[in-house]
């Protein structure tokens, strides 16, 4: 009966094709050639989701558009990811682990479940409704968002796409045909820099008002 109970839980979830294609995140943080867009497999990728009426809080740093170049930023990236209640990692049901993959040497990354099916039970997701997503990367060097944040590690996110999981006897669609688009992953600027950039953008408020 646990058994029998197990699938159903199992078949209740949205089933999701996890991967990026080559050159789905690009480096641009390593020390030699800093700033240089490249290939390489130093990233580890997270997923994020959300109601499909939901907006991630990240967009609001760059207006919506993927870190496709080195970018300075009014607040700390990691602090708006990991802060944001509407959305939540993506977890695989099976596992009850959080997805994790790693870039290869191209810069693709791909994710497979118990048993190395690539179809992947997400949990709390439904086969049918649709959710917004999001991806980010960062250096591999820290193997949690946590931990990266903490050491204000690179990080570089997608812009939201929309994706309807579908059950485990259908075929998911890829991340890309859902509208995932690459990004790069970037240094993040030393705390004392948010709070110039802040002051920064006061004085010009504060100069146009008196004008």
């Amino acid at each position: 009966m646990a058994a029998s109970l197990s699938g159903i839980s199992a078949s209740a979830q949205g089933y999701f094709l996890l991967g990026g294609a080559a050159r789905s995140a690009w480096d641009i943080f390593t020390p030699v050639n800093a700033g240089a867009p490249k290939l390489a497999a130093t990233m580890n990728i997270a997923l994020y989701w959300g109601s499909s009426s939901a907006t991630p809080a990240i967009e609001s740093l760059l207006n919506g558009t993927p870190t496709n170049a080195p970018s300075t930023y009014l607040s700390d990236p990691w602090a708006v990811i990991l802060g944001d209640g509407a959305f939540q990692r993506v977890v695989d049901f099976n596992t009850g682990l959080a997805v994790a993959p790693t870039t290869i040497a191209n810069s693709s990354w791909a994710y497979t479940t118990t048993g190395g099916a690539s179809a992947t039970p997400v949990t709390g997701t439904t086969a049918g409704t649709a959710v917004n997503m999001y991806i980010i990367g960062w250096d591999k060097n820290f193997a949690t968002p946590q931990l990266a944040a903490g050491a204000s590690a690179a990080v570089g996110w997608s812009k939201v796409f929309t994706y309807t999981p579908v059950s485990n006897i259908g075929t998911p669609t890829s991340l890309t045909t859902a509208g995932f688009v690459p990004f790069g992953v970037n240094p993040v600027p030393e705390p004392a820099t948010f709070a110039l950039a802040g002051l920064g953008i006061a004085s010009l408020l504060i100069a146009r008002r008196r004008k």
